[in-house]
């Protein structure tokens, strides 16, 4: 019987990943192929440099995981927007549905997979780039580090089955509401039918849902089977920063800067905890990483034509539209990702219709690999062998529209949910603030003011003395040196951070420092929490500064 229960909950996990397969093989993997290349091909791919000639394939193993854990967050997208249209429709939660919804979402996956087998058009074969012969040591070295790796690993999922769901913010925020759902078959009884007042009503439900799922696969509400989701996001933050580091550097070196991220205390709890921290952080560096990428390619698009050179940003836009789903945070991110693309939509536009033989050779002098070809084969020709201007800014019109019309589409139904049940748009300590502000206003009374001196107290504090552990998680929630560390190295090379498409990291990364702050200055509570709300930038300002340190010999 216990057999038969891991059985579903394995085929639950697998239901997220073959959702979410068919959208992200829409986005990056079907016909020609940009983020992927093919086998012996040594033509610029999409991966971190690869405007630059030189840089790494990543292994099919790496490639494959990448993939993976793609289609997971994204199955987890579809599947909570899919539970939330049935409440729409009033439609209750059944097993029945979950088969028939994965089995469809199964035959899609096998047809694709078939499909490629006879075309051969995605490119999911690599050729690994060679380690010295020499360098067995290195291999050794790897070896170990892996072995470091899949214990911190094991401890977190030790950590995890020690104890059912246990957390207050875990339980009030997340865990009630999916087990509730799970209970009603609906999610707008939890909101009409009770008074749920300490739950934080106005909190997007992307892990909640994906908890009503397992239950619903299950038949019964597991709290200790369903925690199986928190490891797998731990999981996702090593294979994903290894998987885009090994892009450049050695599998040494990609490895060693895994560990050092993924051992740290911070990262391991929460990898256990039931808190969507660390899921946040993972999310954001994807969506940030796909905006790189595209912002990278620069001119290159057009070879792949309108539809499959703007697929990164598409990318970058459901990730963005992902985050906006699993805090309320998200959505500044999302804000920022809008106003930044359309800046840099504008002025691709006004460079092309201006000076087109100019950006021709920026292009060229930032990939020398591709002069010539670039002019003869990548660019939108017209009959006299110039730009087609009418082709070629269209794709940056196309880059400006789509992708808000994309994200509002795809957050439609969780903002259905809110307006029809009258949920609040900020969280019940932000919109206790707006109220009071107000009140004091009408009134006469003095506004508030900001704490600066506890605001910057509670940041110093936690990013160099690890001062708060919220959670009183197991290994205390430590970041040890690690941001004492980036700082020194970010001011050490401030210019090559910000050289090239770098700008696109610091303009996140900065903006959520200062969200931050400002809300510790203006909800000194928020204090107690900071280790976790700093835990959402750590991955991307870890990813920035390390993968542009010019340390390292680019492997050839």
């Amino acid at each position: 019987m216990q057999v038969f229960i891991y059985i579903r909950l394995f085929l639950s996990i697998a239901s997220f990943f073959f959702a979410g397969y068919i959208a992200i093989y829409f986005l990056l993997l079907s016909k020609k192929q940009i983020l992927f290349n093919d086998a012996g091909r040594t033509t610029p791919d999409y991966g971190p440099g690869s405007c630059n000639a030189g840089y790494r394939q990543a292994a099919p193993f790496s490639h494959a995981l990448f993939i993976f854990f793609l289609s997971f967050f994204t199955g987890i997208f579809i599947v909570s927007n899919l539970l939330m249209l049935l409440s729409l429709l009033k439609i209750k939660f059944s097993f029945l549905i979950a088969l028939v919804f994965t089995a469809v979402c199964f035959l899609g996956f096998c047809i694709i997979i078939i499909y490629e087998k006879i075309h051969n058009k995605a490119a999911v074969y690599f050729r690994e780039a060679k380690e010295d012969p020499a360098a067995k040591t290195a291999l050794i070295l790897t070896a170990v580090t892996w072995f470091f790796i899949a214990l911190c690993f094991a401890a977190v999922l030790f950590f995890t089955f020690l104890f059912p769901i246990r957390f207050w913010d875990a339980i009030s925020c997340w865990s009630l509401k999916g087990r509730a759902f799970f209970i009603d078959g609906s999610i707008t009884g939890f909101y009409t039918e009770h008074s749920y007042g300490f739950a934080h009503l106005s909190y997007p439900l992307y892990i909640p849902l994906s908890q009503t799922w397992i239950y619903i696969w299950l038949g019964y509400a597991d709290e200790r089977l369903v925690k199986i989701l928190f490891p797998l996001f731990y999981l996702s933050l090593i294979f994903i920063l290894y998987y885009c580091f090994n892009k450049k550097f050695t599998k040494l070196l990609s490895s060693a800067f895994v560990l050092m991220l993924c051992g740290l205390p911070v990262a391991m709890d929460h990898g256990y905890l039931e808190y969507t921290n660390l899921i946040f952080a993972v999310t954001v560096f994807i969506a940030v990483y796909f905006f790189y990428l595209y912002i990278q390619q620069g001119m290159h698009i057009f070879k792949y034509g309108k539809a499959n050179g703007l697929k990164p940003l598409f990318t970058s836009a459901l990730f963005f539209t992902i985050l906006s789903q699993v805090r309320t945070e998200g959505v500044l991110f999302m804000i920022i990702f809008f106003i930044a693309n359309t800046v840099y939509g504008l002025k691709k536009y006004i460079d092309v219709i201006k000076t087109p033989g100019r950006i021709y050779a920026e292009s060229s002098r930032s990939n020398p690999e591709s002069k010539g070809f670039i002019q003869a084969e990548n660019y939108p020709q017209g009959k006299e062998g110039k730009y087609n201007l009418k082709t070629a800014p269209s794709c940056f019109i196309y880059s400006i529209l789509i992708p808000p019309f994309f994200s509002i589409i795809l957050a439609l139904p969780w903002q259905a949910i809110k307006r029809i049940l009258g949920l609040n748009v900020a969280s019940t300590e932000w919109t206790n603030l707006f109220l009071s502000l107000g009140q004091n206003s009408q009134e006469g009374y003095a506004i508030q003011a900001f704490d600066f001196a506890h605001a910057s107290g509670a940041m110093v504090s936690q990013l160099f003395y690890s001062a708060y552990d919220s959670a009183r998680a197991f290994l205390g929630s430590s970041y040890g040196i690690i941001w004492a560390v980036l700082l020194i190295l970010a001011i050490a090379y401030i210019k090559k951070m910000f050289s090239g498409p770098n700008w696109v990291f610091p303009i996140f990364i900065i903006p959520g420092f200062i969200a931050l702050f400002i809300s510790l200055g203006l909800i000194p509570e928020f204090a107690w929490s900071t280790e976790r709300y700093v835990l959402h930038l750590l991955p991307l300002t870890y990813f920035w500064i390390l993968y542009n340190l010019p340390l390292f010999k680019k492997e050839q």
